[in-house]
């Protein structure tokens, strides 16, 4: 699917990652700690990977008002346009995906990838 956002968006998988997290907190700053530990993305890339992409305007970064030796991001207007087509692609390319796929089989899959992503929030494996 990477690849699929490079051809497409000239994007890759884990912007694609930072731009749903923050997408889904809104217009608020976080700070990069608690954006980091979301991501499918190690901690030792996520310097780069904001750098380069306040470079393309698609987030901002500033230091934290209450403790400047930390720093928030949130996506920008460009950020969340991108983030939306993007998301159009990834809906598309995941139904073709599971296209042969049954109902019943969709529905096991979900109730397991839940599983996993709750495991994963609780820091705990199956």
């Amino acid at each position: 699917m990477s690849s699929q956002f490079r051809r497409s968006h000239h994007q890759s998988l884990t912007r694609f990652d930072l731009l749903s997290q923050l997408y889904r907190i809104g217009d608020d700053w976080v700070a990069i700690g608690e954006i980091a530990s979301k991501l499918l993305a190690s901690g030792g890339n996520i310097t780069g990977l904001l750098d380069r992409m306040v470079a393309d305007d698609l987030i901002k970064r500033r230091a934290n008002p209450r403790d400047r030796r930390s720093f928030q991001v949130r996506t920008t207007k460009k950020g969340r346009d991108t983030f939306k087509e993007m998301t159009n692609d990834h809906t598309q390319w995941i139904e073709d995906a599971l296209n042969e796929f049954s109902q019943k089989d969709k529905k096991q899959l979900i109730k397991l990838l839940v599983r996993v992503r709750r495991a994963f929030e609780t820091n705990t494996l199956i």
